[in-house]
């Protein structure tokens, strides 16, 4: 997966590679050179989201999230030349499997689901989960489908309670 950073004219563009060996690692979008990196300590969950953005014009924030749950944000600075390692500052689980993850404009809320996991939204300062969706109903025979988040978005910078989210549960999606 990769999460690409605000493009500015007197910033470099940054962005976030995380590699099947359990790594993450910030690298200069002109260049392509590691800027910052972090290591998981289990290299078989792999990543399944991240988000990354700027505090500051030398210091940035990555919200990660793992198949097996592990939601993590660090925080690192860009050192031109050398590669700095990205600290680990708050860390929660969620349920899992874990298919997708994304987090608000603000990373102030984190969305996560997967196959058999209805949508949550997690407010990612208190790693407190703030909504649950509900399970779709039953269908004829009384059973209920089980529920399948491939792909979440945020609809409104301005409102992180709006969701789009898109699976295709039970082979495909439509009639």
């Amino acid at each position: 997966g990769f999460s690409i950073g605000p493009k500015d004219y007197t910033i470099r563009s940054i962005f976030a590679v995380a590699r099947a060996d359990g790594s993450l690692n910030v690298m200069d979008g002109e260049t392509g050179s590691t800027l910052s990196s972090y290591t998981s300590h289990n290299s078989r969950d792999l990543y399944c989201g991240l988000h990354l953005t700027r505090t500051s014009a030398d210091n940035i924030q990555l919200l990660s999230c793992t198949q097996g749950g592990s939601m993590r944000v660090s925080e690192g600075a860009l050192s031109s030349g050398s590669t700095s390692p990205l600290t680990e500052k708050i860390s929660w689980t969620v349920v899992s499997p874990v298919r997708c993850m994304r987090a608000s404009a603000g990373m102030t809320v984190a969305a996560v689901g997967g196959e058999g996991r209805m949508l949550a939204l997690w407010d990612v300062q208190t790693q407190k989960r703030t909504f649950l969706a509900k399970a779709p109903d039953a269908d004829f025979l009384g059973l209920r489908p089980k529920p399948d988040v491939n792909s979440i978005a945020f609809l409104s910078p301005e409102d992180p309670r709006k969701v789009l989210v898109a699976g295709a549960g039970q082979g495909g999606a439509g009639p």
